[in-house]
């Protein structure tokens, strides 16, 4: 339960400060910029963290893989998640980021063939029944088609991306998380300086972060780190099926908590159901 808490705070701060660098930072350019500074800042804290253990060298060709594939992921989530903020609510956005613990969940069942409990199943089918009690159907149907879209990748990238935590802490249980950090950290830095280089000619915005930026920059480079490396430590030691839908849950209700109060974001009487719904889920995933 501490590391579930220490996952669930980190996430909280990270919909509440990447909200807030989202509404200060425009221009694809700085975009870009921002994510390279941020995911070079996470390679070092990844770095430094990895230099002090044991494990030092310890990189394998499973380890470099799993890396590259969660980079690619971490990428497009991170992208999608900052675009769809500038455009949507944080409710909308840490809804549908959510609904990617549908992915790992059924892939620790069928291929780290996982437990599967019952009170597991309706834990998380009472989690998606209050998503989806979030969502507003008529919204959706009247929502712009790139915020649709954004959101949608959002739910894959950050399923993705759990699933590559999965088999790395399935697969790779001797090496330190730090070394899938690092390397991970290490591609989505490269991924983001190659798009720099790609759009630097390409746009006439010029590029330039204040001191604000920047300092939002650091802080959620240190609640990327923390949470990356919490969530491998915690795939190590808990079942995909209860460890993901209390993340995913517990920080859709602390998102709208963040949302109502810091952003002012509407609370309805929807809202309030659906929360109760989705504690209900993971008070259930607890007893499972």
């Amino acid at each position: 339960m501490l590391l579930t808490g220490l996952i669930l705070v980190f996430k909280t701060l990270q919909y509440y400060f990447s909200k807030q660098s989202s509404v200060c930072i425009r221009g694809r350019a700085n975009i870009l910029l921002f994510n390279l500074i941020l995911h070079m800042m996470c390679m070092l804290w990844s770095g430094a963290y990895l230099w002090s253990g044991e494990n030092v060298f310890a990189f394998n060709t499973t380890t470099v893989s799993l890396a590259f594939f969660a980079a690619i992921s971490l990428g497009v989530s991170m992208v999608s998640n900052f675009l769809a903020l500038k455009r949507g609510s944080v409710l909308l956005v840490s809804v549908f980021t959510s609904l990617g613990i549908v992915f790992p969940c059924i892939f620790g069942w069928t291929v780290l063939y996982e437990p599967f409990r019952i009170s597991q199943l309706c834990g998380i089918l009472l989690l998606l029944i209050g998503i989806f009690i979030l969502l507003d159907i008529k919204k959706i149907k009247t929502m712009d088609f790139k915020l649709l879209l954004l959101v949608m990748l959002c739910a894959l990238s950050e399923g993705s991306t759990m699933i590559a935590q999965q088999l790395y802490a399935e697969w790779m249980p001797a090496n330190t998380n730090a070394t899938f950090s690092a390397l991970m950290f290490g591609f989505t830095s490269l991924f983001f300086f190659l798009l720099n280089l790609v759009f630097a000619r390409k746009t006439e915005n010029r590029r330039s972060l204040g001191k604000k930026q920047a300092g939002y920059a650091v802080i959620l480079s240190v609640l990327l780190f923390l949470i990356n490396q919490f969530v491998i430590y915690a795939s190590s030691q808990i079942d995909s099926a209860i460890l993901f839908p209390i993340v995913s849950g517990g920080a859709l209700l602390l998102g709208s908590v963040v949302g109502a109060i810091c952003f002012r974001e509407k609370f309805t009487k929807r809202n309030s159901i659906a929360l109760i719904v989705s504690i209900c889920a993971v008070i259930l995933l607890n007893i499972g």
